[in-house]
């Protein structure tokens, strides 16, 4: 394997993480797990619009897992940013509702997101393979 490939595979670790973590939590979204339920709840919604709310918002990030890994041959004319953006802003949102549950704001679990969705995107642009000075030495 050359260098070039190495450096391929290595650099879409960031978001195959990224994408397994919407997946799983959009699986846990749709099968209505109780730590996403009560978050919703606490809203002040009913069970019955809770239960479509969590279930929009799995499906939703089933489909943003998809894009993150996929996004060229779904919406090829979709840009990364907004693929991305979405992907390290949206973790915030359950994060201040558990922060409203319990007091206590997790910070790092926002940081990490955040990162990793910035470092994904970084990693992933086309803009950023086709100006690398490393690609024009390999």
């Amino acid at each position: 394997m050359n260098m070039r490939k190495i450096i391929m595979v290595v650099s879409y670790i960031p978001a195959v993480l990224l994408s397994l973590t919407f997946l799983s939590n959009g699986f846990k979204a749709i099968r209505l797990a109780d730590e996403f339920l009560g978050l919703v709840l606490i809203l002040g919604f009913n069970q019955t619009i809770s239960s479509i709310l969590l279930l929009t918002v799995g499906i939703v990030d089933c489909f943003i897992a998809g894009l993150i890994l996929f996004k060229s041959k779904i919406l090829p004319g979709l840009n990364w940013r907004f693929v991305f953006l979405y992907a390290g802003l949206w973790p915030v949102v359950p994060r201040i509702l558990e922060w409203y549950q319990t007091g206590v704001f997790p910070f790092i679990e926002a940081a990490i997101f955040i990162s990793v969705a910035a470092l994904a995107y970084f990693l992933c642009s086309k803009d950023h393979f086709a100006t690398a000075p490393l690609q024009e030495n390999l």
